[in-house]
């Protein structure tokens, strides 16, 4: 009676730490996010992504808009098939993160920003355009958006042309909690 006991109670932990990995899994995918994907390469298909991306955006008091957007990423945190495929480009052991800086962002249309900075990446800082669009609702705002990354303004050396593609393709969900307004 008491081992048939003891197995309910293994069987109840292990079906409650199922539940609450699964909900933890659908809170993050509505969060912030970035993902990449490689059409060929060494191994295909190639395709990564991170909830581990940390960004930070700066206000204009007077009239609400976006004045400063910024991003790290550690690569190693990217899951997916083939995942460490840009952790191996960038050379993670020495380089761990990929970071991103912008105070130069254009309202191209209706909450559509171009937005104009500096990505590092393996300790090289070369410019990079991102389009995104701006979602408000009560409490959040989302940027969503993408860009391309030229592999090859990263490296001293041209990589062959079968190891790394011309550019990586990027897409990437921030969300921000509003700021309170001022009274």
């Amino acid at each position: 009676m008491k081992r048939n006991n003891f197995f309910q109670l293994i069987l109840t932990v292990l079906f409650a730490c199922y539940m609450s990995s699964s909900m933890y899994a659908q809170q993050q995918d509505a969060g912030t996010q970035i993902s990449y994907k490689v059409n060929f390469g060494p191994v295909y298909p190639i395709e990564g992504d991170s909830n581990q991306i940390e960004g930070k955006i700066s206000f204009n008091d007077d009239n609400d808009s976006i004045e400063k957007i910024s991003f790290d990423v550690p690569l190693n945190s990217f899951t997916g098939i083939n995942s460490g495929y840009l952790e191996w480009i960038g050379n993670s052991w020495y380089n761990p993160d990929m970071s991103f800086k912008s105070n130069k962002i254009k309202l191209t249309g209706d909450n559509k920003l171009m937005v104009s900075g500096n990505l590092e990446f393996r300790r090289r800082i070369a410019p990079v355009k991102i389009d995104f669009t701006r979602k408000d609702s009560d409490n959040s705002i989302i940027l969503e958006g993408n860009f391309d990354m030229r592999v090859r303004d990263y490296f001293t050396f041209h990589l062959p042309f079968e190891l790394a593609p011309n550019t990586v393709s990027f897409k990437i969900k921030l969300v921000f909690d509003k700021p309170l307004a001022n009274t």
